[in-house]
């Protein structure tokens, strides 16, 4: 006998050793906890605690029922009426903690409190001690003690208790229920085994406290942290200069709008019951397309949209879309910023980068890379225009009799009239000194003919009318270009200006200018 009790005590103080080292290395889990937390865990605890007695409040009742009823004829009288004892005391427990759970759930200053601790855990600890007895009778009667080894389980995976308490219940739970073995069954080999194999639950039991409890912790704190972002988050967004805009990236609904994106289309929002985050957009498809990107990349820069303003006026945005995590989801955050007045610098240069300063009609530059994409586009779809070359007569001569001042006049004289008579869609570009070219589309030879001969008679009326002491005319040529047309720009405008030249050899040869 005295070597069992020195076998038994040798494991308890290895036991009590190995959940010492155990606990010691997550004790700081039980520390430096912050309020919020500490109510949180003690809230879930509480819950918990009241569903575990509802249920264990329908089962006692029918273990009640078994123990006077169906166990009644049972020949060992002690196990019946130790095992009704511990239902009866489990179904008195369950319903006093419902009576205190209801008197202190709303008390939110009780929460905290050590009093409610010291409840809660002898509350659990008493199921534990339950628990032990039940399985020491088990024991005595079928040589089963499987109840304790699940009830020490499911209090770790179900009751979210704090790891320093846990700790001490199951050890002070254990210990007893050791010893409580080694006095009930007298085989010394069978209480080694139960003995190891329960202490192996209990410190896996104790390590699932430890591990939920942590992860619940982590969990908490990492919650904490996003709110206390989303709250920075609102602060910096409310107070940015520029109009910013969150939307929901699955169907571009906007969740937040600062004051300055609220001001920057209030226009919009008057005219419309209800706005969402296509007004960022300039069509349905290009959302799609961007958000695929933004998925794909995280962020788009510096993309350029045309808005309808007020007045039928554009509005030119520069719009940066950053993907970001907000609320736990996926949300697109939208920058704003409106570069209408560099647009219009941007094309004001344009302008003058394209247009020639004399003429006030297209230079050279921006009409060949309109020519060059006319015939690019004629290899992809049917087209056809006319390219007429132009030459004014006796520039030179008016130059040098009447002054470069009369002979610009001249120049600005014949293009204002051309630019008369001639349709919007058509091309008129100075070539070079006083030669010119226009594209003629969607007409017929015969067309730009009659054009020519309105064009010329206009000029004759000019003369008469201005009194002017040399005649006003051109030479031109025109090519037929069409799809399948073998010939580059350069040679199209070069064959216009052989037609060009014939046509001047022939009035010169008449005496008569066209």
């Amino acid at each position: 006998m005295g070597r069992k009790q020195d076998f038994l005590r040798m494991i308890n103080s290895k036991l009590e050793d190995v959940l010492r080292r155990i606990v010691k290395t997550f004790h700081r889990v039980d520390f430096k906890e912050n309020e919020d937390f500490v109510k949180s865990n003690t809230i879930l605890l509480m819950h918990r605690l009241k569903i575990t007695s509802i249920i264990l409040l329908v089962l006692y009742a029918y273990y009640l029922y078994v123990d006077t009823v169906l166990f009644k004829d049972l020949k060992d009288a002690s196990y019946r009426y130790t095992l009704i004892a511990v239902h009866l005391a489990g179904f008195l427990l369950s319903i006093f903690y419902l009576c205190f759970y209801r008197m202190i759930k709303n008390k939110e200053s009780f929460l905290t409190s050590k009093g409610l601790a010291f409840i809660t855990n002898t509350y659990v600890l008493f199921y534990v001690l339950m628990g032990v007895i039940a399985s020491l009778n088990s024991q005595r009667l079928t040589g089963n003690v499987d109840a304790y080894a699940i009830i020490i389980i499911s209090v770790a995976a179900i009751l979210p208790i704090r790891p320093t308490p846990t700790f001490f219940i199951f050890l002070f739970s254990h210990i007893a229920f050791l010893l409580g073995l080694s006095i009930v069954s007298e085989d010394k080999y069978i209480v080694i085994t139960k003995q190891i194999n329960t202490t192996v639950a209990a410190m896996i039991a104790f390590f699932i406290v430890v591990t939920l409890y942590s992860n619940r912790r982590k969990d908490f704190m990492n919650e904490v942290k996003i709110k206390k972002n989303e709250e920075s988050f609102r602060k910096l967004f409310d107070v940015n200069p520029y109009p910013l805009i969150l939307t929901t990236i699955h169907d571009g609904k906007i969740v937040l709008m600062n004051q300055r994106a609220k001001d920057f289309y209030q226009q919009v929002f008057e005219q419309k019951e209800q706005v969402d985050g296509t007004l960022i957009y300039n069509d349905l498809e290009e959302r799609l397309t961007i958000v695929k990107n933004l998925i794909k990349y995280g962020s788009i820069k510096n993309h350029i949209i045309e808005q309808k303003a007020a007045f039928n006026s554009a509005r030119w945005l520069s719009v940066n879309y950053e993907l970001i995590d907000y609320a736990n989801e996926k949300h697109i955050l939208v920058g704003i910023t409106d570069i209408t007045n560099f647009k219009e610098v941007e094309n004001e240069l344009r302008k003058h980068a394209s247009v020639d300063m004399l003429t006030g009609i297209i230079n050279r530059r921006s009409g060949m890379e309109i020519l060059q994409n006319a015939c690019l586009n004629a290899q992809n779809q049917y087209m056809e225009f006319i390219l007429c070359f132009i030459d004014i007569n006796n520039l030179k001569e008016v130059n040098d009799r009447h002054g470069h001042s009369e002979g610009d006049n001249l120049i600005k004289t014949v293009c204002g009239e051309i630019t008369k008579h001639i349709e919007k869609e058509d091309v008129f570009f100075r070539y070079g000194g006083d030669e010119f070219i226009i594209v003629f589309f969607n007409k017929q030879m015969s067309d730009v003919h009659k054009i020519w001969d309105t064009i010329m008679n206009a000029f004759e009326e000019m003369k008469r009318l201005q009194n002017k002491p040399y005649n006003i005319s051109v030479s031109y040529g025109c090519y037929y270009y069409k799809t399948g047309t073998n010939v580059s720009v350069e040679e199209a405008v070069e064959l216009a200006d052989i037609e060009m030249y014939k046509e001047k050899s022939k009035s010169k040869q008449n005496k008569y200018s066209i």
